[in-house]
């Protein structure tokens, strides 16, 4: 094999495991940190495969969607459980909109990732380009969950990542004043 084959083999496992739907980044994080990876790098390779995937899945359920339920079968088996993601969407997200779904995404639990983030915004109608960068902010928070949770907080705080911990927080809080704003406004 190539030596450039080498050395991209480990970081293609973890393109391949952080595009799987419901496993994402909640997986490739935690395998990349046990190969002995560099946690900063693993973090940037993941968080941002799994950022990039959100336009093609916002693309794919805009055509595809409504074709796909013209089939008997998926119409049969499956429509319920889009129904009742819906409704389970419809409560998390809530009153909150964009914020709750940047909220639904960034909790790092198997199902509230990139994939279950764009099923939520599209099955509930909200704004392409604004839900999609609701739902990066979600990745990008709960990549840095999942990092720091894998190699420990204080190992978290001393590689870099507690810079980037402390601009979310940061954003987090300006977040919560521009929701409060909005909210006065309207």
């Amino acid at each position: 094999m190539p030596p450039i084959l080498d050395l991209l083999a480990p970081y293609l496992k973890l393109l391949f495991i952080t595009l799987l739907p419901y496993v994402e980044l909640r997986g490739s994080i935690p395998v990349g940190i046990g190969l002995g990876m560099n946690p900063s790098t693993v973090f940037l390779v993941c968080t941002t495969a799994n950022i990039l995937i959100i336009p093609p899945i916002l693309l794919l359920l805009e055509i595809g969607f409504d074709w796909f339920f013209r089939i008997r079968w998926a119409r049969r088996h499956i429509y319920g459980r889009v129904e009742r993601f819906r409704e389970t969407a419809r409560r998390r997200v809530g009153t909150y909109r964009l914020w709750g779904l940047a909220g639904f995404v960034a909790i790092p639990l198997p199902g509230t990732g990139a994939y279950s983030g764009c099923l939520a915004a599209y099955l509930l109608g909200l704004e392409k380009k604004r839900s999609a960068a609701a739902v990066a902010v979600g990745v990008a928070v709960a990549g840095v969950l999942v990092t720091a949770a894998s190699i420990g907080l204080l190992r978290a705080l001393q590689t870099g990542l507690g810079t980037a911990i402390a601009l979310l927080a940061l954003l987090s809080v300006l977040g919560w004043f521009a929701y409060r704003w909005e909210k006065r406004s309207s």
